[in-house]
């Protein structure tokens, strides 16, 4: 899936790719921060080593938190809780 992307991101075509990295809520703020920021990190790694891809054009976030209300304010209604990396990619 991520090679998709990569592939797809290597032209001009698209516009921007987000990276959106999160944690679930099993422990402290501090260290759900860092798991997701290195989960983010690791496929940003993996898209940017693999494929010729505009570094200006990737913006990459997390989210990792301790409680409960915590949520991505991209997809109302989903969860932190979850242990995951959406990657969004704009088009022209």
């Amino acid at each position: 899936m991520l090679d998709d992307v990569g592939r797809k991101c290597q032209n001009d075509s698209f516009a921007f790719l987000k990276i959106f990295a999160y944690a679930d809520n099993k422990r402290e703020k501090e260290h759900n921060e860092r798991l997701a920021k290195k989960r983010g990190g690791a496929v940003y790694d993996y898209l940017t080593g693999k494929f010729s891809i505009d570094t200006t054009k990737i913006y990459l976030t997390w989210i990792g938190d301790d409680t409960e209300e915590a949520y991505d304010l991209h997809f109302p209604g989903a969860k932190v809780r979850q242990r995951a990396v959406a990657v969004l990619v704009y088009f022209k």
